[in-house]
């Protein structure tokens, strides 16, 4: 299967991912509150069962 996104070819591991991802919410937090902007309601989801 072809990789979905040429940034994700360059991910080599789980813990940079998971860096990246969280390095980006923090900069969505950030710049949202710098402008004023609220930040979406928090939400869960139930994990489906069988």
């Amino acid at each position: 299967m072809p990789c979905p996104s040429p940034v994700a070819r360059h991910i080599k591991t789980y813990e940079e991912a998971a860096r990246r991802g969280r390095n980006a919410l923090e900069n969505y937090i950030r710049f949202a509150r710098e402008d004023g902007k609220p930040l979406p309601t928090p939400r869960t989801f139930a994990h489906a069962t069988n």
